[in-house]
């Protein structure tokens, strides 16, 4: 078990090499992630947040393209107020990730599964 000693000590190993006087005409935010499955154009994150559709009737729908057309990841929550297959229509050419609850009917979360498998 890592205790909170152990985190401080791993964090205490990073160090920054500051880069001083650097060419940065070019400059890019591109990054890869899940040990380069995916790219983002981006290193940002859109969190799963639940049920946006109480808050604005696009709800995920506007919270995927935003996260399309900044280049973002964009991660959908089991509990959205929207489909996945919608999410998935409406951001094509976003990268999507999905927040699965695991329930206690296996079958159902399978299901939750397939269908995020299916939309992409």
């Amino acid at each position: 078990m890592l205790s909170l000693q152990d985190t401080r000590d791993a964090f205490a190993r990073y160090r920054l090499l500051p880069r001083m006087l650097r060419d940065v005409s070019t400059r890019s935010l591109d990054t890869v992630v899940l040990n380069g499955r995916a790219r983002a154009k981006t290193p940002i994150g859109v969190a799963p947040t639940a049920m946006q559709r109480m808050a604005h009737p696009d709800g995920e729908l506007a919270a995927a393209r935003a996260a399309q057309d900044a280049g973002a990841v964009f991660i959908m929550s089991t509990i959205s107020t929207t489909s996945l297959e919608d999410v998935a229509a409406a951001a094509p050419d976003a990268t999507k990730w999905f927040q699965l609850y695991i329930y206690k009917d296996r079958a159902v979360t399978e299901e939750i599964v397939r269908r995020a498998e299916r939309a992409g």
